[in-house]
């Protein structure tokens, strides 16, 4: 009996020791690298960049890594880092789930940049992964490089050319494209010049002043020579320079909204306000430089504010056709901000004393608003549309 016992007691014991211990709380945390940025650039989703020496820090490309720790701060230890695809891991120091690295990169030097999550037990998350190369030109270098290439593409009536330095983002993106294809099939020679006055920047916004020239030649009739001077805005998508808005003379002397200008439609579309950016209605362009003196409203946070003397009016919610006609007093000024609420539609009175109204589609907040808009030109209160 007693040998019986022991051995039960003995095959328990045995079982006990093959149980795994019982994890302490956060053990079983999986480190997740939730934010990667390159020189400012989120590069989470991207597979490669370009940076330029205007984004360097002090001649230094900084590399922040940021690790999901809330649930198990005390077991995310640091993060490393590897710039030859992972043949070499370098440990980055940081705290509270930011870490940073810096390095001095090398022209003609594509480094293969991988960043992954440690924890204090030595589990590493999975590696998020990005190509990275060094161009030691200034951003003002690549957006004279492409106003170049945009006046070539015009010279050689090649759309899909000329299409590569426009963002999705342009106003009437696919109207503007089918304009151009029939503008250009249009002549038979094009010669197209242009010269910059000015080329301004901020952050990630560029806004170009030039003057053009054109000599077309049309398949039937006599040549026509013609002139005048636009402006260009720029955005920095994904390390490139691309336009997203046209402002002035008719970019490069072609109607932007010929087909809906044609049927006496007001201007009018649908646009994405970044987060501290303004829009004008007289260019039809998001901005991101506040102080530009054509700006009539911003959105900030979650909330509408007046810019330049420009004046607003709630009008509540509807229908936008529905609301045809812009009151006469009722207006507020700069210091009056107007709570973002989606369906809200408000009237403005721009900074040039003309009307528009809008709608608000969609805010996500701290990001962007998207907003439904028609602008009345003549400076009358009649706003049909859209």
């Amino acid at each position: 009996m007693k040998k019986l016992s022991f051995t039960i007691i003995s095959v328990m014991i045995l079982m006990l020791l093959m149980i795994p211990a019982a994890h302490a709380a956060g053990d079983d945390i999986n480190p997740v690298v939730a934010g990667f940025t390159v020189c400012g650039n989120d590069v989470l989703d991207m597979k490669s960049l370009t940076v330029t020496k205007d984004e360097l820090q002090a001649g230094q490309a900084d590399i922040v890594i940021r690790i999901n720790y809330a649930d198990a701060p005390d077991k995310i230890t640091g993060a490393e880092i590897s710039l030859d695809g992972g043949n070499k891991w370098d440990v980055v120091r940081g705290k509270m789930g930011i870490f940073l690295y810096s390095f001095i990169p090398e022209e003609g030097t594509e480094y293969n940049v991988l960043v992954r999550a440690v924890t204090s037990d030595g589990r590493r998350s999975p590696a998020e992964a990005v190509v990275l190369r060094y161009n030691p030109v200034t951003n003002e270098d690549l957006i004279k490089e492409a106003m170049s290439g945009l006046a070539a593409a015009y010279r050689g009536r090649n759309v899909n050319s000329l299409m590569k330095y426009i963002s999705k983002n342009f106003k009437d993106y696919d109207d503007f494209r089918d304009g151009i294809k029939k503008y250009f099939k249009s002549y038979k020679a094009l010669d197209f010049t242009l010269e910059l006055e000015k080329v301004g920047i901020e952050d990630d916004y560029s806004e170009v002043l030039f003057n053009w020239n054109k000599k077309s030649t049309p398949r039937k009739g006599k040549p026509v020579e013609n002139s005048g001077t636009s402006s260009l805005v720029f955005a920095r998508e994904k390390g490139t320079w691309l336009v997203v808005g046209a402002g002035g003379d008719d970019l490069f002397g072609i109607k932007q909204n010929e087909e809906k200008e044609s049927t006496g439609a007001l201007p009018s579309g649908t646009i994405n306000i970044p987060h501290q950016n303004a829009f004008t209605f007289g260019n039809n362009i998001a901005i991101q430089n506040l102080t530009d003196p054509l700006a009539d409203i911003e959105f900030d946070t979650n909330a509408i504010l007046c810019l330049n003397g420009s004046e607003i009016y709630n009008a509540g919610t509807g229908d936008l056709s529905g609301f045809k006609t812009a009151p006469t007093a009722g207006y507020h000024g700069e210091m009056f901000n107007v709570d973002v609420l989606t369906g809200g539609i408000f009237f403005v009175k721009t900074h040039d004393g003309k009307y528009a109204k809008f709608k608000i589609i969609n805010v996500i907040h701290e990001n962007e608003a998207t907003i439904e808009w028609v602008y009345q030109p003549d400076g009358t209160r009649e706003i049909p549309g859209p």
